[in-house]
């Protein structure tokens, strides 16, 4: 039987498969326009600064849970991926979301299927790690079969990159328009 803790580690890595994957398509310039119409936009600041834009999709991962992915590449080589994952493999509604704190392992609370984390995944020359949300809000503003929108901020931390003994930290926020996909 798989515990509940073994189906959110099996669903943040199928999310962060996929997320590589995203970023892996992109070359060494800006991720080109998604003709179904799908993109985001963030700005960054903290251990990656700047203004980022590329692809959102969104899928069900049956068993694994549902998951928003954005990706990018920004014209710099650096690659910025933000994934949101929850347990529920239902689209969520529209509403605010309050991003749970991923770096606490012993949450009070204990988290339900319906509550969202998030993982920021850098690559590239400015910084590279995974960096897991402490707080912030994803608000859904609009959900259909085929697209889902909204916003989003938060505050993630990650591992001191080698040479430091400060961790990683980045402050995001930002919109998107995620089309659904198939996994991998």
């Amino acid at each position: 039987m798989m515990t509940s803790t073994m189906k959110e580690s099996t669903h943040l890595l199928s999310l962060i498969a996929t997320a590589a994957l995203l970023t892996s398509c992109g070359g060494n310039g800006p991720t080109p326009p998604n003709p179904n119409g799908s993109s985001f936009s963030a700005t960054l600041a903290g251990a990656v600064n700047g203004s980022f834009t590329g692809n959102a999709v969104f899928t069900s991962a049956g068993v694994a849970g549902f998951g928003i992915v954005l990706a990018t590449e920004a014209t710099t080589g650096q690659n910025v991926t933000i994934s949101f994952q929850r347990a529920n493999s239902a689209p969520p509604g529209t509403g605010g979301y309050e991003l749970l704190d991923h770096t606490d392992p012993d949450p009070d609370p204990e988290p339900t299927a319906e509550d969202f984390r998030a993982v920021v995944l850098l690559t590239g020359p400015s910084a590279s790690g995974a960096l897991l949300s402490t707080s912030g809000t994803l608000n859904i503003t609009a959900v259909s079969g085929s697209q889902i929108d909204g916003t989003f901020q938060l505050t993630a931390v990650g591992p001191a990159p080698p040479g430091s003994q400060t961790p990683m930290q980045v402050t995001a926020s930002g919109s998107f328009v995620a089309t659904v996909t198939t996994p991998p």
